[in-house]
């Protein structure tokens, strides 16, 4: 599959707009569940995924229990806005079904706005190349993903890992 990213003007990449763009983005996830078992919605799961990042604790649900029992609420309710919070367990099997390339739009937000506002250029080097780590994103995978950002380019070195340079970086 192959994902291209076109030249957007970036959104203002305050918290709320991001959170805004991303639940936009969730919104569209598939949701596998027939009937009445809809307990949580698909936004409160994502959201519970995405969250994690700011915790410090091995099991979301639990921190944000013990939260709400010593301040009377958690931050997956302040900051994220989940209505219900999904067990670890939960999370994980409504989201094995939701293909990486739905997120691809969040990234393409977050990308245009980092580079529109110049907070890339501390990472090129070599150039002007701007060097992108994408360390781990094929161990799961099934199927090869390609994806492309304006200005740079991708190939696939003979140990299958992927090199991103720019378009103007000799091949």
């Amino acid at each position: 599959m192959t994902y291209s990213f076109p030249q957007q003007r970036a959104t203002r990449l305050s918290f709320g707009n991001m959170m805004s763009e991303f639940r936009q983005v969730i919104g569209q996830f598939p949701d596998k569940r027939t009937g009445q078992n809809t307990t949580y919605c698909m936004q409160d799961i994502a959201l519970g995924a995405f969250s994690v990042f700011f915790t410090q604790s091995a099991s979301f649900l639990a921190h944000q229990t013990a939260m709400t029992e010593a301040k009377g609420k958690s931050n997956a309710q302040t900051l994220f806005g989940l209505q219900a919070i999904p067990s670890d367990n939960h999370i994980r099997k409504m989201l094995d079904v939701v293909p990486p390339q739905r997120l691809f739009p969040m990234f393409e937000k977050v990308f245009n706005g980092l580079n529109e506002l110049g907070h890339l250029e501390a990472f090129r080097a070599l150039d002007g190349q701007l060097l992108i780590a994408l360390g781990g994103t094929q161990r799961n995978t099934t199927a090869q993903t390609t994806f492309t950002v304006p200005g740079v380019a991708s190939k696939n070195t003979a140990m299958a890992k992927p090199v991103m340079r720019t378009r103007s970086s000799p091949r």
